[in-house]
This record gives structure tokens, sequence and C-alpha cells, in this order.
């Protein structure tokens, strides 16, 4: 998702655009990312309701307010490694691009 977000502006070329704005970078970014967060928190409740909803609905075996509470439990315990790793991920690919930049920006092309 995070992916196509980003990606979508710069196969449609509108992120020329994007930028000519008089917003920071880093505000457009952390906005997308707000949004990005806020969508998977919105697909993670929705998935966790409608899990629920069909085991109430099929009377599933060993079905109980106990298991709903662990499976709630298990499915937001992922969300939230999800989300770390999306941070790091982040941070990582931030460096990363700011390396290449630097390299590209200092980089003896004479040879």
């Amino acid at each position: 998702m995070v992916a196509w977000v980003f990606g979508r502006e710069l196969s449609d070329g509108t992120v020329r655009y994007l930028l000519a704005l008089p917003t920071s970078q880093g505000a457009i970014v952390a906005a997308k990312l707000v949004v990005v967060s806020v969508w998977c928190a919105a697909l993670t409740a929705l998935i966790t309701v409608l899990g629920l909803a069909v085991g109430a609905v099929l009377s599933l075996p060993e079905w109980s307010a106990e298991a709903a509470w662990q499976g709630i439990a298990h499915i937001w315990a992922g969300g939230g490694v999800t989300a770390i790793s999306f941070a790091i991920l982040a941070v990582t690919g931030a460096a990363g691009t700011a390396g290449t930049f630097a390299w590209w920006l200092y980089a003896d092309f004479s040879r």
C-alpha cells in the first residue's frame, strides 16, 4: 500500500505538481504515512469485526468470548509488529535514499 501511495505519483508524473506546492516535502511524506497508518488500522479493525461476526454466526466449535479476546490480541499484536517493521523500513529507506543522493552529489564523474 505504501509503495502504491508514493509510486503512483511517480508513474502518473504528478509528483512534480506535488513538489511545486509551498509545503515541505517532509510534511507531504508525513501526511501520506499518517493516511496509510490510519487506513491499515481501519482495515485491521474491519477484519477483526468480520472475523468475530463470522465466528459467532457459524457457531464454530470452541468459540467463546475468551477465544475472541485472544484472537483480537493476536490480530492487533500482529498489526503492532507490522507498524514497527514499517517504521524501521521507512527510516532505513530514507537513510539509503539520502546516502545515494549524497554519493551522487559528491561523486567524481570525470572518469
